[in-house]
């Protein structure tokens, strides 16, 4: 495990980024992190799930799995399922 600080960093290095790429005040799935604190401080109107499998509603403007991928299992199908969350 990181050291608390390091964790800290990494987190904020890791919102840094997604945050670059997020639109203003949109609506977003965060899975299996810790950055939907930090999402909703920046506006944005933020959704937790811990697999992707648990999520039932779609038209997310963002899913955000940093926190996920490495733990997907197929990533074809983790992939296909974050498709079908986005958009209308």
């Amino acid at each position: 495990r990181l050291p608390m600080m390091a964790a800290a960093v990494a987190l904020d290095h890791t919102l840094d980024f997604v945050g670059f790429y997020l639109p203003p005040r949109c609506r977003v799935l965060e899975v299996g992190g810790s950055l939907a604190p930090r999402l909703e401080r920046l506006g944005h109107e933020v959704a937790r799930a811990d697999d992707l499998a648990a999520v039932a509603d779609s038209g997310y403007d963002a899913v955000v799995l940093a926190f996920f991928l490495h733990r997907a299992g197929d990533l074809d199908s983790a992939l296909a399922r974050v498709d079908a969350l986005l958009g209308a």
